[in-house]
């Protein structure tokens, strides 16, 4: 029999857990499902980020996750808890966020009774199958004795192969109970742990086939960020004088002022780049899922065209083989570990000769750089500041100071940065991809700015982003997180109000901001801004936009930058977004091309 001083309760088993594999933070919202778990936690160097709403506890898990490659720790109550942050967890799901979600839930002694806030609809104590859809794994602890076996495995799936969410669903009795049988899983996991690799024959037969090409293109996707392969892609785009393009999620994988680099490809991407695509004869695909934006919703002759070029991708999750576009040739394996060896092996082939590729795309990177020096000549406006001199001015700041971060929202702070910004660290622009996430940018900053102390994070939103997580400004304002929040503020959901313009008439329904008399109507940002504790700024002209940015960044605190923009013009969509067609009732399919 175990002395009461060798049993460990469910709680203290945990946080002694998170201990052990390096956990720093946690990001949560109270309830009474959890209150052991804190209690366990307050016994440990580990510090409570606790905010005021679960989605931006998610989005601040992720960020954290973006910045320092940790896995983001998340604890919700139960029920509302757990369902207010579905967005956030979803959101880092579909970018390959790591996450460990631990929530707390109905006690298993009542379970199907009906006790307070159960989910319990299909089958009893069942709230952690609303997770199943995005998640990597999902667990009921169901005995105490299984709950650091568990916690361990979570984290082990979460961080290998491709990144993704795991969820401890913990009934709040387990929390409390006791046991001595217990193990402690000494090991600290860790991304990219273990990388594995194709088969050295599969290796070399993918050079034999690349070395048969003239005009190979290089894409760099999200995954290359997640392998940190930023170099191993550098070293492949040398070795065959091969230009290298990106998707979203990839921007700043390859350095945008190198002299072989011709931006961001999609349908917000930049002309040069999807023409590069179109003619070129092999595209090497690295860390892509080839997502509707980056491949202009699929339609043939925007962005890709792949019953003329090649195609041989490179990727860490076999469910991605295969599932828009049939490739010539697939490598299953991690992208730094297998570019690095593809490089190997061209090295040896090429020895005797020059890189197996002509400087076919130097025109291309000509026009790339006079569409750059065009947009930087863009007008500031009037008392409305035009969007894409807000963007101007971000692209100087980060030329002047690299160590600028800018987490995005959507719209213009999203689509417009990443088609018109040349950057060379990926950490220079973070966005939400998969589930493009409207409030994204002000949770994701908190959790950024605290996974990277030393970057200066700038979380660049619209005014419909900003009000719907606006409570991250509380949080920012609560702990001292120098963010600075600059709300692109017009008046609108602008992205959306777009789309109203060119295909409804100017009909604005549900989307301009305005009252009964019709006249347009937001809160007072910076007042809000000062009454929470933090810094607020009016810009009035665009003169005055920069030196109130760098005002707001030397200032050390967190700070809300108000800047009344312009609804025009929207960025431009240079490749396709197939919803112009369903508007216009002229649907095409993906299949089509099939």
């Amino acid at each position: 029999m175990a002395s009461e001083e060798e049993m460990k309760s469910g709680a203290d088993i945990i946080a002694e857990y998170l201990v052990r594999n390096g956990v720093e933070y946690v990001f949560t919202l109270t309830g009474h499902t959890i209150l052991s778990l804190y209690e366990a936690i307050r016994k440990t160097n580990i510090k409570l980020i606790a905010v005021r709403h679960e989605q931006i506890a998610a989005h601040a898990a992720d960020g954290y996750f973006r910045a320092s490659h940790k896995p983001g720790i998340v604890i919700t109550h139960i029920g509302p808890g757990l369902l207010n942050a579905t967005t956030g967890v979803a959101t880092a799901a579909l970018d390959s966020s790591s996450l460990i979600v631990i929530s707390g839930d109905a006690p298993s002694v009542y379970e199907g009774a009906g006790p307070h806030q159960e989910i319990n609809q299909v089958t009893d104590l069942s709230q952690f199958l609303v997770y199943v859809p995005f998640v990597k794994r999902a667990w009921r602890v169901n005995h105490v004795e299984n709950i650091e076996r568990i916690m361990d495995r979570a984290f082990s799936i979460s961080l290998s192969g491709r990144p993704g969410v795991s969820l401890v669903d913990v009934p709040m009795d387990i929390f409390s109970l006791k046991t001595n049988k217990y193990k402690y899983f000494t090991a600290e996991h860790r991304i990219n742990e273990v990388r594995f690799v194709p088969e050295h024959d599969l290796i070399r037969k993918a050079a034999d086939y690349i070395l048969q090409h003239r005009k190979i293109l290089i894409l760099s996707g999200g995954g290359v960020r997640l392998s940190e392969a930023n170099r191993e892609v550098e070293e492949l785009s040398e070795v065959l004088n091969a230009p290298v393009v990106t998707t979203m999620g990839g921007k700043g994988t390859f350095p945008e002022h190198n002299e072989r680099s011709l931006g961001f490809l999609g349908g917000w991407g930049n002309p040069y780049a999807n023409k590069a695509s179109l003619e070129s004869d092999l595209i090497i695909a690295i860390g892509t899922r080839f997502g509707e934006v980056n491949s202009s919703s699929w339609i043939d002759g925007y962005t890709f065209d792949f019953k003329k070029t090649d195609l041989l991708r490179i990727d860490i999750d076999e469910k991605e083989r295969s599932k828009d576009y049939s490739e010539d040739m697939f490598l299953l394996g991690d992208a730094k570990a297998t570019v690095s060896d593809l490089v190997i092996e061209l090295k040896k082939r090429l020895a005797d000769r020059t890189a197996v590729t002509s400087n076919w795309y130097t025109e291309f990177r000509k026009d790339l750089d006079n569409y750059y020096m065009d947009f930087m000549r863009c007008e500031m406006g009037g008392e409305r500041i035009k969007p894409n001199y807000v963007i101007r001015v971000l692209q100087e700041l980060i030329d002047e100071d690299r160590a600028i971060s800018l987490i995005t929202d959507v719209g213009w702070s999203k689509n417009g940065i990443a088609q018109y910004f040349r950057i060379d660290d990926p950490l220079n622009f973070i966005t939400p991809g998969g589930l493009a996430t409207m409030g994204f940018a002000p949770g994701a900053a908190l959790g950024f700015k605290i996974g990277a102390p030393h970057r200066k994070v700038i979380a660049v939103v619209g005014d419909g982003g900003f009000s719907s997580t606006i409570s991250a400004l509380f949080t920012a304002a609560q702990y001292k997180i120098p963010v600075v929040f600059l709300v692109m503020n017009n008046w609108s959901f602008g992205t959306i109000q777009g789309l109203q313009r060119s295909y409804f008439n100017k009909k604005f329904i549900g989307t301009a901001f305005t009252g009964s008399g019709q006249e347009l109507y937001n809160p007072d940002f910076t007042k809000i801004a000062e009454a929470s504790g933090a810094l607020g700024f009016d810009v009035k002209t665009g003169s005055d936009l920069k030196s109130t940015v760098k005002d707001a960044l030397n200032s050390e605190m967190p700070a809300v930058i108000n800047v009344p923009t312009d609804l025009e013009p929207d960025v431009p969509i240079t490749g396709h977004w197939s919803i112009t067609d369903i508007y216009a009732g002229n649907v095409k399919y993906m299949f089509d091309r099939r």
